[in-house]
């Protein structure tokens, strides 16, 4: 079963649910109060470890399933370890 995105797009998509999730419980906190911890800020978290959960699982190599960083700065073209190509030319 071929895969839809490849472990750089899916880098990409866990950082962006990370930074959602962060902003939605940083929105909490200013509309409800730093004192008190809001169903809402509880939901921001969720979304923050649902990202880190989504890159553990997808951000791997395709050829040797080790995990990839998730640093974006530069989208390696080849696994680390394995050497394997990341990307498809299409």
């Amino acid at each position: 079963m071929k895969n839809f995105l490849n472990p750089n797009q899916c880098r990409y998509l866990a950082s962006l649910i990370c930074v959602l999730g962060a902003i939605f419980a940083f929105i909490s906190k200013i509309k409800f109060g730093m004192n008190s911890i809001h169903p809402t800020f509880i939901i921001g978290i969720l979304i923050i470890i649902a990202g880190f959960v989504f890159g553990f699982i997808k951000v791997r190599c395709p050829h040797c399933n080790c995990l990839l960083s998730f640093s974006t700065k530069g989208d390696p073209k080849h696994c680390p370890n394995c050497g394997g190509k990341l990307e498809d030319d299409d």
